[in-house]
């Protein structure tokens, strides 16, 4: 078989030839390729499924070698991004031992930019006032329930002392008549004495007469003890009574203080609610 021609349109195959290649990536590429660009000829593999004896020699199959072609650069006007050095907050990002959060944080707020951060501190700052607004409602109304207690408190104490009071004011009303009764009686017994006084020093007074005088001293002083101890049991009484009112007195007007205190708190808790978002809290 005469050899085959590099040079011709297709080659014993029906391939297209390497000048056809070269022509064919011109037209779509816009680059030239040599024409004379040499090909690899690779021996074809004989595969014998049966034992036939060849009749003529087999063809080599020529391949062409496609020219590996680099593209054009494009100038683009999409600038290039430039690598810039990390900024101090991305060292200090890089260098301490935050946390994931404290990074990420740290992150977007080195690349939010003005408008970013003017955003992102005014919606900081409605965050933060609606937090302060809830704690502030909350203690109002904590102070509230201890201004309900404080009111209980002054109420039971007031009802103590009622009673106290009453229990107190019959006994002041028995022992008015006693102190009167008691001043007679010491009255009495005074004349007594001076008139028991006047017969010893007169001469030639009875003896009888002088016992007689003496005996109804002595009745008086009787009657005036009896008198004393009934005023005594009564005063001892009230006097319990009495004390006992001082000390709810004492601790009323301790509580009259916490009451003042608890009020004053809620009038200003008020006023920072009011003053939320005003710059005055």
């Amino acid at each position: 078989m005469p050899p085959t021609n590099t040079n011709s349109t297709t080659n014993a195959t029906g391939e297209p030839s390497a000048s056809q290649t070269a022509a064919a990536i011109q037209a779509m590429t816009g680059v030239s390729v040599p024409a004379a660009t040499p090909v690899q000829v690779t021996p074809a593999t004989q595969t014998q499924t049966s034992p036939v004896a060849a009749t003529e020699p087999v063809s080599p199959v020529i391949q062409p070698v496609v020219p590996v072609i680099t593209a054009p650069v494009v100038q683009t006007d999409t600038p290039t991004t430039a690598t810039v050095a990390p900024s101090t907050l991305g060292q200090t990002i890089a260098t301490q031992n935050l946390s994931a959060e404290e990074m990420r944080k740290a992150a977007m707020m080195a690349m939010e930019g003005e408008e970013g951060r003017r955003k992102r501190e005014l919606e900081e700052k409605r965050e933060k006032e609606a937090e302060m607004r809830s704690k502030l409602e909350f203690q109002k109304m904590q102070l509230f329930t201890k201004l309900q207690e404080v009111t209980k408190q002054k109420e039971y104490l007031e009802l103590e002392w009622i009673k106290y009071n009453n229990q107190k004011t019959p006994l002041e009303a028995q022992v008015q008549p006693l102190l009167s009764e008691e001043k007679v009686t010491e009255d009495e017994e005074r004349k007594m004495e001076q008139d028991e006084a006047v017969a010893e020093s007169t001469p030639g007074t009875p003896i009888a007469k002088i016992q007689e005088l003496e005996a109804k001293r002595w009745a008086t002083q009787q009657k005036r003890h009896g008198i004393e101890e009934q005023k005594w049991a009564f005063q001892k009484q009230t006097e319990s009574f009495r004390t006992s009112m001082d000390s709810l007195s004492e601790e009323y007007r301790k509580i009259l203080a916490e009451e003042d205190n608890v009020k004053k708190q809620i009038n200003d808790t008020d006023l920072a609610i009011r003053n939320l978002g005003t710059g005055h809290v």
